[in-house]
């Protein structure tokens, strides 16, 4: 897996609070057994296994094993039984192998290992979710680390965007921040490879402004659906076409297209049918998942060019729509068009 350089930086203050414990453990070079990195920022997962293997095990790749498929447990026990070659510590990484699906038997003998492990040994798990009902879990909970990582609220990351830019010696401002949060989704990863660019493209500047932003920064297929939303609701229908031509062009499937749209729609309903509640508890309402309040508000400003009446009669035609498309009774790009004409009717 490419680690980006951006990975070797200090994360946000309010990260390392978190992790105090990883940090603690690195500075005073002394280690558990195991460390178990789960949840859905991968980017602060892939930094804290980075951190963990460099200050472990350093550049002697002989004492680092990375086990990034379906894990052979014997093979894992004769590895954790060979003492490490001119080093104090060998490391085991399980990057996203599914060490929480493999069997009960094998289950069994990996965390009767963890609890008795050899004192020159590390496990670094990585994982996306994990089954905290599982033996393996509670082992590594009994006898080493345990850290979820789920996804950074907007101050934080808008933190973590304008940190950056201060080390960079770059001033960016808190609207600037927000468009890189939009076109990214709030993804750390992503943003990270966003910021590398504007900080190439602005090299001769101590400032980044949004118009750079819009120059450089990709955009999220969903951010474009977004905006096609947005014009079918002043019933620009030349903005409407141009959008989702331009998706057609950088290869978005029709389907995918057409699926976020009636998500979209549907979040609209259920912001119609919630008029009074607080931006901040409306991404949590319509299932916008990680939706910074910033965001979730300009639902409000698209759903009032619809009657709830309309929203609703949108939600059973694209139901019919998928149909037709999965039984085979019309393409999938003829579907999307159609409904894209319906809703902006």
């Amino acid at each position: 897996m490419r680690i980006c350089r951006s990975f070797d930086r200090e994360p946000m203050s309010c990260v390392v609070e978190i992790m105090k414990v990883i940090n603690d453990d690195i500075k005073n070079s002394i280690f558990k057994s195991s460390y178990l990195l789960y949840g859905e920022e991968g980017y602060l997962i892939n930094l804290y296994r980075k951190r963990l293997v460099n200050a472990i095990v350093g550049d002697n790749t002989l004492n680092l094993t990375v086990i990034d498929e379906k894990p052979d447990i014997n093979r894992i026990i004769s590895i954790a039984e060979t003492m490490p070659f001119m080093s104090p510590r060998r490391v085991i990484v399980f990057d996203r192998c599914g060490l929480f699906k493999i069997d009960k038997d094998k289950s069994e003998k990996l965390s009767a290992l963890l609890e008795n492990m050899p004192e020159y040994l590390s496990f670094i798990i990585t994982e996306e979710s994990v089954d905290k009902r599982k033996s393996i879990f509670k082992s590594i909970k009994k006898g080493g680390h345990v850290c979820e990582f789920s996804q950074q609220s907007e101050a934080n990351v808008l933190k973590f965007i304008m940190d950056r830019c201060g080390k960079e010696g770059k001033e960016i401002d808190k609207t600037t921040a927000q468009e890189i949060y939009v076109r990214t989704g709030g993804d750390l990863g992503i943003i990270s490879g966003e910021l590398e660019k504007l900080f190439s493209y602005s090299l001769d500047r101590e400032s980044i402004s949004i118009e750079d932003v819009k120059t450089v920064c990709s955009i999220r297929v969903e951010e474009r659906v977004f905006e096609m939303i947005d014009a079918i609701a002043y019933r620009d229908k030349k903005k409407t076409y141009d959008l989702y031509f331009d998706l057609l062009a950088v290869k978005e499937p029709p389907m995918k297209i057409l699926i976020l749209m009636e998500r979209h729609f549907s979040g609209l309903l259920q912001v119609s049918e919630s008029p009074e509640m607080p931006v901040a508890e409306l991404a949590k309402t319509i299932g916008m998942k990680g939706v910074a309040p910033f965001v979730a508000g300009r639902y409000l400003k698209q759903v009032k060019a619809f009657t709830s009446r309309r929203l609703r009669e949108l939600r059973q035609r694209f139901a019919e729509t998928e149909e037709d498309i999965k039984s085979g009774r019309m393409s999938d790009k003829t579907g999307t068009e159609l409904m894209i004409a319906e809703a902006l009717l």
